[in-house]
C-alpha cells in the first residue's frame, strides 16, 4: 500500500550561519540547513537581512547578499516555502561586514 498526503508548510530551515571566510565589506554568504520536516518540495527559500527579503532560485541552501554597508550589524533570518506556502522562521542571526 502506498499513501501520499498533500503538502504543508515547511519547519524551520536549521543551522543558519555566515562563515567568518565569507563575509566581507559589502555582503556575505548566508548558509543553512534544509527543514527537519519539509513537509512536502521546497520550492525557495526567503532571506530576509534587516527587513529587506530576498530569495534562491530554489531548494539552494545558500544565498549571497551584497550591497551592503561596511561596518554594519545585520540581523539575518530563512524561511522555506513549499506549493502550500512559507513555514515557520528560523533562529534570527547576527552578523557585522
Amino acid at each position: 500500500i502506498e499513501v501520499t498526503t498533500k503538502e504543508s508548510s515547511p519547519g524551520r530551515p536549521l543551522n543558519v550561519r555566515v562563515p567568518e571566510a565569507l563575509i566581507e565589506s559589502r555582503g556575505f554568504q548566508v548558509q543553512w540547513d534544509p527543514p527537519r520536516t519539509p513537509n512536502g518540495q521546497i520550492k525557495k527559500y526567503r532571506i530576509n537581512v534587516n527587513g529587506t527579503n530576498h530569495s534562491t532560485k530554489g531548494d539552494e541552501t545558500w544565498f549571497n547578499v551584497t550591497g551592503l554597508t561596511p561596518a554594519e550589524n545585520y540581523v539575518v533570518s530563512v524561511v522555506a516555502k513549499t506549493s502550500v506556502g512559507f513555514g515557520t522562521q528560523s533562529e534570527l542571526f547576527y552578523v557585522q561586514t
